[in-house]
């Protein structure tokens, strides 16, 4: 009788054990794939700021930098100075855990734009010798435009509205002649035949984000992954710690894709230069989705704006007006970057 009922109690510990464990399971399964609310959807976005330049590097070097090239061939905005050829893109982005079933955003982040890089493969030895020949041309044209400047200035002695404006003007003419002179310097003294010339294309990536107390902050993130098509991207920030109050978003193992009422998340005007500012406040705008189109304005949430279904479930991303999957996205960190 004792064995039996040791037994007994022994099976029922066992019962108690199995249903304590099963719950403990199911309880961060639970957290874990609960939607996400008003307030953390706000708290996953970020503005994205790409920064890109191509240099050119003399025996490793870098000497010479442009913005892309033109359609005459022509280098945009070659400069000495790196400053004067970085072009600034600005996005959306969103904080993102790595794993679905337990935190592992490590500071990573998913943004996308919709102009892909153009690449330039051009042959730096015949493009510099392009450019000697150009400048040279232009040279002669600023030198004969500030001397005729010159001339008026001296020679028209009444100080009135547009004598002011032609001052200001051969002010400009005067400081681009000066850079033009300095670039062609440095061009000429390029040896082509004895040097080893080397193109490389430079990107930097920046998030701004509210703290807990509301303020902007900064960091410099790294690229750790890129699509094929050169529009989506998975960053990283450099000390690898996702910020205090940032809320990052998670992949569920079920479909949720859906058409119908969906929830986009996005900072209005970002993508417009004459609103462009990272005070701005991320907002939730209820669209209409059909497919992957979503019926709704650059102006209100532009490119890598994180969808949600109408419940708050994350479904993906935009690029271009559509829906990029979140399955799409997920490929991005099957090719990340191993530090």
């Amino acid at each position: 009788m004792k064995r039996l009922l040791s037994c007994i109690c022994a099976r029922k510990s066992l019962w108690l054990f199995i249903i304590v464990l099963a719950i403990a399971a199911a309880l961060p399964v639970t957290f874990r794939s609960w939607c996400f609310s008003g307030r953390q959807m706000v708290r996953s976005t970020v503005i994205v700021e790409r920064s890109s330049w191509y240099e050119i590097a003399v025996n490793g070097r870098p000497m010479l930098y442009f913005s892309d090239e033109k359609s005459d061939s022509v280098l945009g905005r070659l400069s000495v100075h790196r400053d004067s050829s970085v072009t600034l893109w600005r996005s959306t982005g969103f904080w993102i855990d790595r794993w679905w079933l337990f935190p592992s955003c490590k500071g990573r982040v998913i943004t996308a734009f919709a102009g892909a890089e153009k690449k330039v493969t051009t042959d730096i030895h015949r493009q510099l010798n392009h450019e000697k020949a150009r400048l040279k041309r232009l040279l002669k044209g600023l030198r004969l435009q500030d001397a005729e400047l010159r001339y008026f200035l001296r020679a028209h002695g009444v100080q009135d509205e547009g004598y002011a404006m032609v001052a200001n003007f051969e002010v400009g003419i005067a400081s681009k002649l000066r850079e033009t002179r300095r670039l062609a310097t440095l061009i000429d003294s390029i040896d082509t035949a004895k040097c080893t010339l080397s193109l490389r294309h430079k990107r930097l990536f920046k998030v701004f984000y509210r703290n807990d107390n509301g303020r902007i902050q900064q960091q410099m993130c790294k690229e750790k992954s890129i699509s094929a098509d050169g529009k989506l991207y998975l960053l990283q920030t450099q000390n690898k710690e996702t910020p205090a109050g940032a809320s990052p978003l998670r992949w569920l193992p079920w479909h949720a894709n859906d058409d119908g009422k969906v929830l986009v998340t996005g900072f209005g005007g970002l993508q417009e230069p004459l609103f462009t500012t990272y005070s701005t406040h991320a907002t939730i705008v209820p669209v209409d989705k059909t497919g992957n189109a979503c019926d709704i304005s650059p102006v209100l949430a532009g490119d890598g704006s994180p969808v949600f279904t109408a419940h708050g479930w994350f479904m993906g991303c935009l690029l271009g007006g559509n829906v990029v999957d979140r399955t799409i996205l997920s490929d991005l960190f099957n090719n990340e970057k191993q530090p």
